[in-house]
């Protein structure tokens, strides 16, 4: 899997409830979570797959390096239950 394109702003969303099927309930992931501020994304993208491959070696030199950057600007944290809750964000 790849990225053809990268998005002005990224959003990414994490899934952070399951179906427990032992107590037949959802429950919530509270596993720690921690990313980056700065993300590059060059690695994934289908021009970085392609040149790795032999494949149009051309493609990597058309986008400078800050099209694959993103810089964190902000994260929404829940806090609560998987049932009940509340959301709260973090801006930068």
């Amino acid at each position: 899997m790849s990225l053809k394109r990268l998005p002005n702003h990224l959003i990414i969303v994490l899934k952070r409830l399951e179906f427990n099927y032992d107590i037949m309930q959802k429950t919530k992931i509270n596993a720690l979570c921690e990313f980056p501020m700065r993300l590059n994304l060059r690695q994934y993208s289908q021009q970085h797959l392609h040149t790795m491959a032999g494949k149009n070696p051309e493609l990597l030199d058309q986008m400078p390096d800050d099209y694959y950057t993103y810089e964190l600007k902000g994260t929404v944290i829940h806090m609560g239950f998987a049932d009940a809750g509340h959301y709260y964000s973090l801006i930068r």
